[in-house]
């Protein structure tokens, strides 16, 4: 879900020049999974597992507006 909001969704042109690193809790979720980062750097995005280094710039704790504006969209 994360990637196809990333694909669709984010407004690269809208983001600082810099490094940006966003973590992504799932509070419904255990483990490993429970946790996703969404690094932007030079233009391209990129979906982490594991936590790719440096300060986190935002953490999202709530993902479910994610899935709802996602799921939302794809409703005729």
């Amino acid at each position: 879900m994360l990637w196809a909001w990333v694909t669709d969704y984010l407004r690269r042109d809208r983001l600082p020049d810099r490094r940006t690193l966003i973590r992504f809790e799932y509070t419904t979720l255990r483990g490993p999974g429970s946790r996703g980062w969404l690094l932007v750097e030079h233009g391209d995005a990129e979906i982490c597992e594991i936590h790719p280094g440096g300060d986190e710039d935002l953490v999202v704790r709530d993902v479910s507006l994610l899935a709802i504006l996602t799921i939302g969209d794809a409703q005729p």
